[in-house]
């Protein structure tokens, strides 16, 4: 598959829940991301997660403006979920500069309802507060799930509906399906996307 973004990372933050790695491995395959690219906070068990690096302090730091990244957990209206703790745009912006991120093209959350309320706007508002960059941040309207078990991935009940009819060749659009929310710096993927233009935010 022909990416948007010249290189993407993923970030697995709840490595004890199925669903989430269920999740991250489907993204990883998805994108043929390698195993440097991948990273997770430790299993619980402290066993290896296999395919993934451990997060480390600065291991973002070679993300720049051309960079996707994948940030896959549970979430809420008002922020990620992990472990049925609540982490929300001033933790997040937090954890992203302490894992040295400095700039990012898209921010992307693989997470249920992040895109519901004000999260994502709130943490462009930290991202800048820290004197970081990011081009664009999208987060799911509603509870989301990987469709079939496909790379397909629905974004609530119409969405659903949608690629079962059309077999997965249709999704709902995207006012309906995620939030899209433009950061502090101006950036358009390498390949033309409709989807992060100034005239489709949301």
């Amino acid at each position: 598959m022909h990416m948007k973004w010249k290189q993407a990372a993923i970030i697995l933050l709840d490595p004890d829940d199925p669903i989430i790695n269920m999740d991250a491995y489907a993204w990883k395959q998805r994108y043929a991301i390698p195993d440097r690219r991948c990273f997770t906070l430790p299993h619980a068990s402290g066993c290896k997660v296999r395919g993934f690096t451990p997060i480390t302090e600065g291991c973002l730091s070679f993300s720049d403006l051309k960079t996707k990244l994948i940030i896959v957990s549970h979430g809420l209206p008002e922020g990620i979920s992990i472990a049925r703790k609540t982490s929300d745009a001033v933790a997040v912006s937090g954890w992203l500069e302490q894992w040295g991120m400095r700039e990012a093209g898209l921010i992307a959350f693989r997470g249920c309802l992040l895109g519901a309320a004000g999260f994502l706007q709130d943490l462009a508002t930290m991202i800048a507060a820290r004197r970081m960059g990011v081009g664009w941040l999208i987060g799911y309207r509603h509870k989301a799930h990987q469709w079939r078990g496909t790379w397909h991935e629905c974004s609530g009940p119409l969405d659903k509906r949608l690629r079962d009819l059309s077999g997965g060749m249709s999704k709902y659009s995207d006012d309906y399906r995620v939030r899209i929310v433009q950061g502090n710096r101006s950036v358009t993927p390498g390949v033309y996307s409709r989807r992060y233009q100034l005239e489709t935010l949301v």
